[in-house]
């Protein structure tokens, strides 16, 4: 497949399920970007909405000059925001790397590795499925849990807002307060109505859009590892299976000398050896990408 070739769904190996990564944006983002070499509106709006929940780690770095801090409370802190820059981070890698991204989109198809022989692909087909549903359980387990984790905290806050504002020490000590998700600090008098539901809405939104998008992308990194696994596999079976009696059968060509069926195995060969430097280079970039 050539640079800059669109990878069409049909090109896809067999049993490849591009549905997540299809509906929450990132394969137009890198489809277009590999025919374009721009990115596409959705992408851009995604960074937008990343930028807008850039004031939550901005809160969070200015509330030692107006709160008390003890390590309990830095803690609790700390940790959601890193959580936010691990997101942010995980985005700008994407983003730095599109490029490599798209080139590992081919790795996604079934027809890259160019040595195979017809006779072959039938087996070559049931490798694909099967590495692909294992990837495709992968992907579907991470949305499960990501789902679940992001709706047990939502729907059951554990941060006291009282806690946070006006207190040190440990938390489970101070029994009064709204709850809220994150613990994090605010500008506002957010322990009291109508601020504790604004910014447990914020909170809401912000811990959904910073799971759902940290599980994106970890789930491209997985699809592109599980299917040049695949390509590995099938490259394998042939080398393994590679058989010069075969070679002259399904050649077609008959009262060939043995000189000449050595000639025919070493193409097969050399062909071979190209398939394995192209998927060589597809793993340098996965590697880089990691």
């Amino acid at each position: 497949m050539a640079r800059g070739e669109v990878v069409k769904e049909e090109d896809l190996m067999d049993g490849l399920s591009i549905f997540f990564i299809k509906h929450l944006g990132i394969w137009n983002t890198v489809t277009t970007y590999r025919k374009s070499g721009k990115l596409n509106l959705v992408f851009k709006v995604q960074w937008f909405v990343t930028i807008l929940c850039l004031s939550f780690p901005i809160f969070q770095i200015m509330c030692p000059a107006f709160i008390q801090i003890d390590l309990e409370k830095a803690t609790i802190i700390l940790l959601n925001t890193v959580s936010f820059l691990q997101m942010t981070f995980k985005q700008g890698v994407f983003l730095m790397n599109i490029k490599d991204h798209a080139i590992l989109l081919e790795v996604m198809t079934k027809n890259i590795i160019t040595s195979l022989p017809e006779y072959k692909k039938a087996h070559a087909r049931k490798i694909y499925n099967k590495i692909s549903r294992r990837c495709n359980i992968w992907c579907l387990s991470a949305v499960i849990i990501t789902f679940i984790a992001v709706a047990f905290w939502n729907v059951n806050p554990r941060i006291n807002s009282e806690y946070i504002a006006n207190h040190v020490g440990n938390m489970k000590d101070v029994t009064t307060g709204p709850k809220k998700i994150l613990g994090g600090w605010y500008p506002v008098p957010f322990t009291r109505s109508p601020w504790a539901e604004i910014v447990y809405v914020y909170e809401f939104c912000l811990f959904a859009w910073c799971g759902f998008t940290v599980a994106l992308y970890e789930m491209v990194i997985t699809m592109e590892v599980m299917t040049l696994h695949a390509q590995m596999s099938v490259l394998s079976y042939h080398i393994k299976t590679l058989n010069k009696k075969e070679i002259v059968q399904y050649s077609g060509k008959k009262g060939l000398t043995q000189r000449e069926v050595e000639d025919l195995f070493y193409k097969e060969l050399l062909a071979i050896i190209r398939d394995h430097k192209t998927l060589l280079r597809y793993l340098k970039l996965s590697i880089l990408l990691l």
